[in-house]
């Protein structure tokens, strides 16, 4: 089998997956039918269906973030946002 090399987009999008999946501590769930959004649901809200941690890929591929708060552990909240100030990546934060 042959395996194609990453884009540059495609191969950032992989380690901004894993990181958040270390963060959040657990892996995560595909949320749209074309691969375009990724979450990790909360453990603090589970039975509310509510994801905490959302990745949402543009039509550019670039990626976009939107974090919940109070449906998490502050130093995963905490951690999410200094992930994404420190790499330069979009965020928003829905209260």
């Amino acid at each position: 089998m042959k395996f194609k090399k990453l884009t540059e987009k495609q191969d950032k999008f992989v380690e901004i997956v894993a990181s958040f999946s270390a963060i959040a501590g657990k892996t995560f769930t595909a949320r749209m039918g074309d691969g375009r959004m990724y979450s990790w649901l909360s453990d603090v809200h589970w039975a509310d269906g509510n994801y905490w941690l959302n990745l949402i890929i543009d039509d550019e591929g670039d990626v976009n973030v939107l974090i919940k708060s109070g449906y998490v552990e502050d130093n995963a909240f905490y951690a999410a946002i200094g992930y994404c100030t420190y790499h330069n990546i979009s965020f928003e934060i829905e209260e």
